[in-house]
């Protein structure tokens, strides 16, 4: 992270987690660094992202209520990021894990 320059956005994220309370935002219980990396010890998510899980459904698509369902999640948590201020700016299927969210960077 040091190298690719992430780590803002990284300590970042971890404010947003560590704040954040809500049922569609992963919850944060504690991070700590070793001197090479840093690490957040997050809810577990069972289900894994929804990326993998919607390359498992036959298609690699979901059927309409389902789609709705998470879509409806989705809008819900990103409600509550603005309100908080943030901006979540990459939305896709591989970064969504009950919905977890990462990513947020604050409003400007």
């Amino acid at each position: 992270m040091i190298q690719r320059k992430k780590i803002k956005r990284a300590l970042t994220e971890q404010d947003i987690l560590a704040t954040a309370n809500h049922p569609f935002i992963v919850t944060l219980y504690h991070s700590f660094q070793s001197e090479e990396y840093l690490y957040f010890c997050m809810e577990y998510c069972s289900g894994g992202e929804f990326f993998g899980a919607l390359q498992t459904r036959p298609g690699k698509c979901l059927p309409e209520d389902s789609s709705r369902f998470y879509a409806t999640e989705v809008v819900a948590a990103l409600e509550y990021l603005h309100l908080m201020g943030f901006i979540y700016r990459d939305l896709k299927p591989e970064s969504m894990s009950r919905i977890l969210i990462l990513g947020m960077t604050p409003c400007v």
